[in-house]
């Protein structure tokens, strides 16, 4: 072999090369993120739950939903629930957008949507000018629902 037969062979055996470690950098990437993304949502949910240990009074329905006229708008609990709820609708939202990451979060965390929109509806439908206009439009319609597997 010449050469310039060895020089066109090295050319093409290194850009080969390079493609294949790029696949393999561009895979171990989104691996990596959607890895992240999952070890994000449980530590998120961790606190949240940490949080509803600490407030029980933030798992009940029946106070949540009344929350404006349970607690007054000036009271500790009333800022500490305002935080709380916010930080639930948050972290539904977060899953909404790491779908891009891993496609099955829906599916995993759907009756969570269900759930905390049970729980916290009342603040949300308050509040919906702090989400991005797309997750506004997925809790309204309930979209969620299509999500949850029956059992």
């Amino acid at each position: 072999m010449t050469l310039k037969k060895w020089a066109n062979f090295a050319t093409i055996f290194g850009t080969v090369l390079a493609a294949i470690l790029a696949i393999i950098g561009i895979n171990t990437y989104i691996e990596n993120m959607r890895w992240n993304s999952y070890r994000y949502l449980a530590d998120v949910y961790n606190d949240i739950l940490k949080t509803e240990l600490n407030n029980p009074d933030f798992k009940n329905p029946e106070i949540t939903q009344n929350y404006d006229c349970t607690w007054s708008s000036s009271s500790t609990m009333f800022f500490k629930y305002d935080t709380y709820a916010l930080i639930c609708w948050s972290y539904l939202e977060d899953i909404y957008y790491a779908k891009q990451f891993r496609e099955d979060f829906l599916t995993i965390y759907a009756p969570l949507f269900k759930m905390y929109k049970d729980l916290h509806g009342k603040w949300f439908e308050s509040n919906k000018k702090l989400f991005m206009p797309d997750f506004v439009e997925f809790i309204d319609k309930e979209e969620y629902i299509k999500f949850i597997r029956a059992v």
